[in-house]
């Protein structure tokens, strides 16, 4: 299945990942969305380079806050996710892989400032960050884990084996009402 509106289709062959086995992927960190302040475009150039280099990867750590409406992190807007549905279609283009990571998920993060709600304890961030999965399970349902794959939480540290296991599930729960295949890392 193509990426819808890619253009000129890569003649580079992606590798298969698996949850078993993943890819020797090779590449970038993009940091357009990396927090609300920097706020921008992903550049189909870079992706050009990137594959012009021979590398095959990209990891999109994305803030939250970029594609919420004014503050209310139940509301999105569809202008911003059209900028990372740009983005997946340029990994199409040029035969990178696109890997979508929350770096600020509702509820977690390691920068500053903190988040208000703990993700990790709190039902209402879970609850939204489900949300925020499962709309990204639906925009890319159906695209296959060659082109994109989906990495929930920036680097969780101190939190207890059993807590950390049951939030992911939970995503994992709200990832796969939508898209069953996903490659979830």
């Amino acid at each position: 299945m193509s990426v819808a509106g890619a253009t000129e289709p890569t003649q580079r062959k992606l590798p298969e990942p698996t949850p078993q086995k993943l890819p020797r992927w090779r590449g970038f960190n993009l940091l357009e969305k990396f927090n609300v302040a920097w706020n921008r475009r992903f550049v189909e150039k870079d992706f050009e380079w990137i594959a012009e280099l021979g590398f095959n990867f990209v990891r999109l750590p994305m803030d939250y806050r970029c594609w919420i409406e004014s503050g209310d992190w139940t509301k999105f807007r569809e202008d911003v996710l059209k900028e990372i549905d740009e983005a997946v279609k340029f990994g199409e283009k040029y035969g990178v892989h696109v890997c979508i990571n929350f770096h600020r998920a509702p509820g977690y993060t390691v920068a500053q400032p903190p988040e208000p709600k703990s993700l990790w304890y709190d039902e209402e961030a879970q609850k939204v960050c489900a949300m925020h999965w499962a709309q990204f399970a639906k925009r890319y349902q159906g695209i296959p884990n060659t082109l994109v794959s989906f990495n929930l939480f920036n680097e969780p540290a101190n939190i207890e084996p059993e807590v950390h296991r049951k939030v992911v599930e939970r995503m994992v729960e709200a990832i796969r009402k939508h898209d069953s295949n996903r490659l979830i890392i």
